[in-house]
């Protein structure tokens, strides 16, 4: 009777841990959105996307290569939370950040010892704190970290890809790729299985996502169109200077406090065990991805972290396995809150500090500071885009950079890519403005440059016109080329 009642306890105990941890994966998100956190980029474009009817033709000035939505499974998917609910773009920014980052936790937690998951997540977002703001960031790319985090605890405890697996396989790479439809990336899983020396579950691996990425194709209706823009999206992005590549483009530092952490478990023996040997193909592809990140961070970011956090809880398990299991409930729950303390600090205000430098350009008074039916918004920066896109996505004119430089036409990148001051590139893009245009700039005064008639909107932000007395008095100009 007396082993009974301690049985129900260690059950008791960690039936509450697990509790815990899965209430920590979905209040962590709410918490940080209540204190006044917006996600500055892509999730502000997705849910404005998701309740217009406009396509990315109507919204931006592109590049004519593309003609599909790149994006077009989570775009559906919010579409159909604003359709039920009349969700409004903030609402789908919100069910953005919390779905998505309970999807990658939630994935790793569903197949893990708690006390193991809480400590390996907690040593990376320790570790590199860029972890702790990617993964609030309400972006799709989520979805394929969780299935990386997936197949990498299963490859850990020995269970590499079989022919029994293909068909799950194959309907979860189908969603992943409608969802994020990087598919290409998914060569860097198959390499380090070869690398490993497993080509037969490579081959399984391999094509698993060649078939599910042609059926998230064919959802498209543009199959061709489809795979031919997402492929060549890279090439238009990094066909720019390295200083003027989003943030996720350029190199990482290599994670140092990370690394030294990975290393000091192979110093202490822990590594050597069955399991989580260094030829395994969940460390190979962390160390690949690590490797890539001195070329681009995404590669570390969203492909080795959650590689290093399955690493990481294989180890966790295996070094504490002979831990008592109400003890291991107790270190859960002391270890989550942890994980739940450090996610939530607003440490130099990250959480409540939104940027609003371009907010007023949506206020209806300042109407005028935008671009008239039919017309085109030029600025240099992105965070024009995504805050007046987020707020008027209905707006009836188009902008010159969205949320990326490579989907530019050439000769619009030219102004960002080949001037040696902003007021020449600006000059540029002034010289072929129509009445209906506006150039929104960021600057103490612009007085009487680029020849435009200025218009003061709040703070440092102007915005540009082609002057009225020159429309009165001279014909209308002929765009030039630069």
């Amino acid at each position: 009777m007396r082993i009974c009642v301690l049985n129900e306890s260690h059950l008791s105990i960690e039936r509450v841990a697990r509790f815990i941890a899965w209430l920590a994966v979905f209040l962590i998100p709410v918490r940080i959105l209540g204190l006044g956190y917006l996600p500055p980029d892509d999730a502000l474009r997705h849910a404005a996307k998701a309740v217009t009817n406009r396509t990315w033709q109507d919204i931006l000035v592109m590049r004519p290569e593309v003609v599909v939505d790149s994006h077009p499974g989570w775009h559906a998917f919010l579409g159909v939370f604003h359709r039920l609910f009349d969700a409004h773009p903030a609402d789908l920014v919100f069910v953005s950040v919390i779905v998505l980052f309970a999807a990658l936790l939630g994935s790793a937690l569903a197949s893990s010892k708690t006390h193991a998951w809480a400590l390996a997540t907690l040593v990376v977002i320790v570790c590199d704190s860029n972890t702790q703001l990617r993964w609030l960031l309400g972006r799709p790319f989520l979805l394929s970290c969780a299935v990386v985090l997936i197949l990498c605890l299963r490859w850990s405890r020995g269970v590499l890809p079989r022919v029994v697996d293909v068909p799950w396989m194959v309907a979860m790479f189908t969603l992943v790729v409608w969802f994020h439809p990087s598919y290409y990336l998914w060569s860097l899983p198959v390499a380090a299985l070869i690398i490993s020396g497993w080509r037969r579950e490579a081959i399984i691996l391999g094509g698993s996502v060649a078939v599910g990425t042609l059926a998230a194709s064919l959802l498209t209706g543009s199959p061709f169109a489809f795979l031919k823009q997402n492929l060549m999206h890279p090439v238009w992005s990094f066909d720019w200077p390295i200083a003027q590549l989003v943030t996720e483009f350029q190199p990482a530092p290599g994670a140092p406090i990370l690394f030294a952490a990975v290393l000091a478990v192979f110093l202490s023996g822990r590594a050597t065990r069955p399991g989580v040997r260094a030829s395994d193909p969940v460390f190979v592809l962390a160390f690949l991805c690590w490797g890539l990140g001195f070329v681009s961070a995404r590669f570390w970011l969203d492909w080795g972290l959650p590689a290093t956090l399955a690493w990481g809880i294989r180890v966790a398990e295996d070094a504490l396995s002979d831990l008592p299991e109400d003890l291991a409930g107790k270190l859960a729950i002391a270890v989550t809150f942890a994980c739940a303390l450090t996610l939530c600090a607003d440490d130099t205000s990250r959480w409540s500090r939104v940027d609003t430098t371009y907010r007023t350009l949506a206020d209806p008074a300042q109407a005028g500071a935008l671009p008239d039916p039919g017309g085109v918004l030029y600025s240099d920066d992105h965070s024009v885009f995504y805050q007046v896109f987020f707020r008027k996505p209905d707006a009836p004119f188009r902008y010159v950079l969205g949320f990326e430089k490579g989907l530019m036409r050439p000769e619009d990148g030219m102004a960002l890519r080949n001037f040696s001051s902003r007021q020449e590139g600006f000059a540029l893009w002034a010289a072929r403005m129509t009445p209906a245009d506006r150039l929104i700039v960021h600057v103490a005064n612009p007085g009487t440059v680029y020849g435009l008639e200025w218009t003061h909107v709040a703070g440092d932000l102007w915005s540009g016109r082609t002057p009225r007395s020159l429309l009165q008095t001279a014909p209308a100009r002929e765009p030039k080329t630069p």
